[in-house]
């Protein structure tokens, strides 16, 4: 789903998923605070060493990521279920942070339709019916959304320069191409004001001005919504 993190991001959380439900029926839970503080600076160090900054979109949402895991090991009460749940739909929209894709955008809508199933399904409690029920009411909760989304949709102000982030990223190029460019790219460097290049010319003989152009990075690769340079 976020597929820009460091893969040990993604393989943590599953880890942390799979030992809940493997703890959940013994009734084990993360207890130690000496432990979580370790496993803590553990992947704090860990996200520094695959960054090299804890700045920017990539490390922050792997900083989370890493955090609802811990506590999905340590949670045991209603309200730490219920936090968890509110931690993991912010997880989801920092997954349109990293991608835009369409693929990622539909796992992103199931990941969510999944969490209204489980906080239904916890509201419901011990309430008699089948597991698709709380299915069925997420998709008529669902269903009466679908307009108000729709005319955000269309009414909402558009962001010309996408949602893809780079907060923290101080040393970025002002102008110029990188060797990644998707629809939107270009308005940035379009609206800067920055000089863009220099040019000299030692012996001052420049020429006609017709044939003077500079060609721009020539990217081959397209994949979807976004095309990459050789």
């Amino acid at each position: 789903m976020l597929g820009n993190l460091a893969s040990w991001v993604a393989w943590f959380f599953l880890l942390a998923l799979a030992l809940k439900f493997w703890m959940e029926p013994r009734g084990y839970r993360l207890r130690s605070t000496i432990l979580k503080l370790i496993l803590a600076c553990l992947m704090l160090g860990a996200i520094f060493l695959s960054y090299g900054t804890l700045k920017g979109i990539e490390p922050g949402v792997s900083l989370l990521a890493v955090l609802v895991s811990l506590k999905i090991l340590e949670a045991y009460t209603a309200r730490e279920f219920q936090m968890i749940v509110m931690m993991a739909w912010v997880l989801c929209l920092c997954g349109f942070l990293l991608s835009q894709d369409f693929a990622v955008a539909f796992c992103l809508f199931v990941a969510s339709a999944l969490l209204i199933a489980a906080l239904v399904q916890f509201h419901r409690g011990s309430s008699p019916g089948a597991f698709w029920v709380p299915l069925v009411t997420t998709f008529k909760l669902l269903a009466q959304a679908a307009p108000v989304v729709v005319l955000l949709f269309l009414l909402f102000p558009r962001i010309n320069t996408g949602l893809q982030l780079r907060i923290g990223d101080f040393h970025a190029a002002m102008t110029g191409f990188s060797d990644r460019l998707s629809p939107g790219g270009i308005a940035t460097l379009a609206n800067s004001s920055e000089i863009a290049f220099r040019a000299e010319f030692p012996d001052s003989r420049t020429g006609p001005a017709g044939p003077l152009y500079w060609r721009g990075v020539v990217m081959w690769r397209c994949e979807g919504m976004e095309w990459r340079g050789p």
